[in-house]
């Protein structure tokens, strides 16, 4: 997690030369990387696969991203 702040910190330094695109690449690059580090430590470092909470994860994850392709405004959902 130490690059997403690194990054951030040097957003912060030079950011206002730097092409939005650009900004929103590295920082999408930082934070998979660190989710990629997260999931092959679980999946290499344990015993087993929970698969209800995983698919219940997934289930949620899901419905927040429907919600937010529709562009929902309203924060009941989120509660």
């Amino acid at each position: 997690a130490t690059d997403i702040a690194f990054a951030l910190a040097v957003f912060a330094v030079v950011g206002r030369n730097l092409p939005s695109s650009l900004r929103v690449f590295l920082l999408t690059l930082a934070i998979v990387d660190d989710l990629g580090a997260i999931a092959l430590i679980a999946i290499l470092f344990s015993q087993g696969v929970q698969w209800v909470p995983l698919l219940a994860a997934l289930g949620v994850i899901a419905v927040f991203a429907v919600l937010g392709r529709r562009r929902m405004a309203a924060a009941f959902w989120v509660l």
